[in-house]
């Protein structure tokens, strides 16, 4: 048995007819082997942040080494609000590392800032600059204001000022 590619096995066998024991080995012939695997394959290109619907996917068998770390393996249904998290082109097989959930906060998109003081709590429109999850720090601009602050994400959408 030689190797020829990855997950591929070049095998010889050689055939002695049942009725004559004891006899030399008879005709040879090569098969070649594949380790094949059920992959969720790119039919159409994504970009980052994109969200990867199952129109964009089909089911493929492919070899099992093919792909760097762990494929996909869930159902194309649990793939809604997920997004793509590199550029994934035509004939990529989706790894789990490719995608990511929406963060709490997106870049340049609008949260409610809040700033609590006791019993007393403001709430105002700010810009978000950065993209950030809940528990991170994220550079806000409350609308109005020339200069930026620092907020907690809280919840998607919110931020209280630090």
């Amino acid at each position: 048995m030689t190797d020829q590619s990855p997950g591929s096995r070049v095998m010889t066998v050689r055939f002695v007819p049942e009725t004559a024991p004891g006899s030399e080995p008879g005709a040879e012939v090569r098969l070649r082997l594949r380790d094949l695997s059920p992959a969720w394959v790119v039919r159409t290109a994504l970009q980052v942040g994109q969200p990867v619907p199952c129109e964009a996917l089909e089911e493929r068998l492919v070899p099992a080494s093919a792909g760097h770390g762990v494929r996909w393996s869930g159902a194309c249904d649990a793939l809604t609000g997920r997004q793509a998290r590199r550029p994934l082109a035509q004939g990529d097989i989706l790894m789990s590392s490719d995608l990511r959930l929406p963060p709490a906060v997106s870049r340049l998109s609008k949260v409610l800032l809040k700033a609590v003081q006791g019993p007393i709590e403001i709430e105002v429109t700010a810009l978000a600059l950065h993209d950030a999850d809940v528990g991170q720090q994220v550079p806000v601009r409350p609308e109005g204001a020339l200069q930026s602050v620092m907020a907690l994400v809280v919840a998607p959408g919110t931020a209280v000022l630090k």
